[in-house]
């Protein structure tokens, strides 16, 4: 039996808050050493310079992500994506706290066109992350160069959680929702 469209609706919002909070609870983490750094040490030309390289991967074609991924999830499993999976937006946390209110929730629907935009999804995930490493790489790199050791390790963690895992689970999700087409 499926959800009214009064449970639909509580469900979304929900679903809405759980995952802004995940969302911002991650960000600032992650983004806290790498605001203080740019503003206390970047110039804004060179922040603007930063910016826009970072760019760069949002044009990168689905086709060229699709050929880093390992193809099977065993790989993914032995280097703790699925525990990333349980904290992510979207994640198995998430859906259990939805699930709990609402029993008939479904967080994938595995049907051809459910599976087909969930897939997409992860590829504008994927390109946001990939830009925001990019981003991250460089501040990094700056700090360095100037010897700013204890800000490039900041940063350096908050790239590996914030970025780094994030695309590898873009890759896992993919995996995994292929074996359902």
């Amino acid at each position: 039996m499926g959800l009214s469209n009064k449970e639909l609706s509580a469900n979304n919002l929900q679903l809405i808050w759980y995952n802004t909070i995940a969302s911002v609870l991650w960000s600032v983490l992650a983004f806290t050493p790498v605001t203080w750094l740019c503003y206390n040490y970047l110039s804004h030309q060179l922040l603007y310079t930063f910016i826009a390289v970072s760019i760069v991967p949002a044009i990168i074609p689905n086709s060229y992500l699709h050929k880093l991924e390992f193809k099977s999830t065993v790989i993914y499993k032995k280097l703790g994506v699925n525990v990333i999976n349980d904290l992510a937006q979207n994640g198995s946390l998430i859906n259990a706290l939805i699930k709990r209110k609402y029993p008939a929730y479904q967080g994938v629907r595995y049907n051809r066109s459910s599976i087909n935009r969930l897939i997409n999804q992860t590829y504008v995930n994927e390109k946001f992350h990939w830009c925001m490493f990019m981003f991250f790489i460089m501040v990094m790199v700056y700090a360095l160069i100037n010897a700013l050791w204890l800000w490039a390790i900041f940063v350096l963690i908050a790239n590996v959680f914030y970025n780094v895992y994030p695309n590898l689970l873009q890759h896992y999700i993919r995996v995994k929702l292929k074996s359902f087409r």
